[in-house]
């Protein structure tokens, strides 16, 4: 029956694809290709893991998203209001037995990765944003089992989803779209939309990919639930359409199938994956034109929707090869001693002058010249807190994917939503900033959640015995010896 169940997800893909070679329209694209999603995850779901009872809702989590978008508003009173829920953990609830931080040396490299920021940062109020939200994130992870914490942080996503289409609808409109002044015209001619709780025009889309790539937990928990995250794929559909987010499409595509269907062997390469997605603005250089530009080249003329319309542009990424090279070659030939080592703090592109290296490729595209990033996350990373601190952001993002990968081939379900929100959020920091702690984007405190879960998982058989006791959720032995 799985091999049957695999024939008829693999025959729907090459339809689809097939059927998308024709030019389809974008939208409809998008809808067939989730159409295609939810066929896959229905196909698969009987032969993915092993059952679990589904886990409470972590509050806290479901808002954080939402919560942390609030602060392009005002950002002293979102400090106000992580404070406010801090508290309330606290004052409300207890720790679960065993879930203490057993991988401190995680933590100290959450630390230092943030570090460097924090000691310069754009102003007072932005320094306190990594602290306070590592602390929220902390207390809660003491609070909810792992598999709560990623159920809550997935749906999370579809509660941000579900509110900026909702906002954008009522009109409402963000403070940050003053800011991008140019580079938001789409290939059918209309404007790409910035939605109203998002911080930069990308944010609202990769995390749609992110919500989209954990497809598979729509079948999962009671009525209520499942209607909500239909409401969130819907939101996740629409938001994709109108950021005309094609990379973001293709991202959620390839991971979903490969979590619905083949579960292991994403834990298997998830961390090769990250590997490449964190060196990838390095090795491009080297891959270009012997294999990435030929792969791109073949993949648009086959698949039309995907290409902006100019194929030298497409093929450099936008640009982004340009950025890259400047950046690069800025650091090596300019960048020593302390600076390399610690960076230049936030907007470390800027205060470095690198940005003034590529600035042509990129006039007219912000009114804020501290907003124009090397559009690569752990190259930004670079420039804000030297090589300790990238250092430390790549070893936090690998053990991540390890211990997710560990997770799944223990047979945690849970584990495979967070792999596979995480893979989404990591490949599309290849092109965006949107993992650097200096810019302190949602998707960074997302992947930041499930890390700081991990690290209080359950430190003996025994402790999972307690969970057990506990009646939260099924803890197995393995995974107090795998994670």
């Amino acid at each position: 029956m799985a091999r049957a169940h695999f024939a008829i997800v693999a025959a729907a893909a090459a339809a689809f694809t097939g059927l998308a070679v024709v030019s389809w329209p974008l939208p409809t694209v998008i809808l067939g290709g989730v159409a295609l999603l939810v066929g896959v995850t229905f196909a698969t779901r009987e032969r993915l893991l092993v059952h679990v009872r589904s886990a409470p809702w972590a509050w806290e989590l479901i808002l954080l998203p939402t919560l942390l978008s609030l602060r392009i508003f005002n950002l002293r009173y979102t400090l106000v209001l992580v404070v406010a829920v801090v508290v309330a953990l606290l004052a409300t609830s207890e720790p679960l037995p065993g879930r203490s931080l057993t991988r401190r040396w995680v933590m100290v490299s959450i630390a230092v990765m943030f570090l460097p920021v924090v000691l310069r940062p754009a102003s007072m109020e932005t320094a306190l944003v990594p602290p306070l939200v590592v602390t929220l994130l902390t207390v809660s992870a003491r609070r909810r089992t792992h598999h709560a914490v990623i159920h809550s942080l997935v749906d999370g996503l579809g509660l941000y989803l579900i509110l900026n289409v909702l906002a954008y609808a009522a009109g409402m409109r963000s403070p940050n779209a003053d800011i991008r002044v140019g580079g938001l015209e789409s290939l059918g001619g209309d404007e790409r939309i910035f939605y109203p709780l998002a911080s930069g025009l990308a944010i609202p889309a990769i995390l749609a990919a992110a919500y989209l790539a954990a497809a598979i937990l729509w079948f999962e928990g009671r009525a209520v639930r499942r209607f909500f995250r239909i409401l969130g794929m819907g939101a996740a559909v629409v938001v994709l359409a109108g950021a005309d987010a094609r990379a973001s499409i293709a991202i959620a595509s390839l991971i979903v199938v490969c979590a619905a269907g083949t579960p292991r062997s994403l834990a298997r390469i998830g961390t090769s994956l990250t590997t490449g997605a964190l060196t990838f603005v390095f090795i491009f250089p080297l891959l270009a034109k012997p294999i990435v530009q030929p792969a791109l080249t073949w993949t648009l003329s086959t698949l039309p929707f995907l290409s902006r319309g100019d194929t030298q542009a497409d093929v450099g990424l936008n640009g982004r090869e340009y950025i890259w090279s400047q950046s690069t070659h800025f650091w090596t030939e300019r960048v020593e001693g302390w600076r390399a080592l610690l960076g230049y703090g936030t907007y470390g592109q800027h205060v470095s002058g690198a940005s003034w290296s590529y600035a042509s490729q990129v006039a007219g595209l912000s009114a804020d010249p501290r907003s124009i990033s090397v559009h690569n996350s752990l190259l930004q990373q670079l420039y804000d807190a030297g090589l300790m601190g990238a250092a430390a952001f790549a070893v936090v993002a690998l053990f991540t994917t390890h211990a997710l990968g560990r997770g799944v081939l223990a047979k945690e379900r849970g584990s495979v939503y967070g792999l596979a929100v995480l893979l989404a959020i990591l490949l599309a920091s290849m092109t965006e900033v949107i993992l650097a702690p200096g810019f302190a984007q949602e998707p960074l405190f997302v992947m930041l959640g499930v890390t700081v879960s991990l690290c209080c998982q359950p430190r003996s058989p025994r402790d999972c015995e307690q969970f057990l006791g506990h009646g939260r959720v099924a803890v197995t032995e393995s995974m107090a010896k795998g994670l």
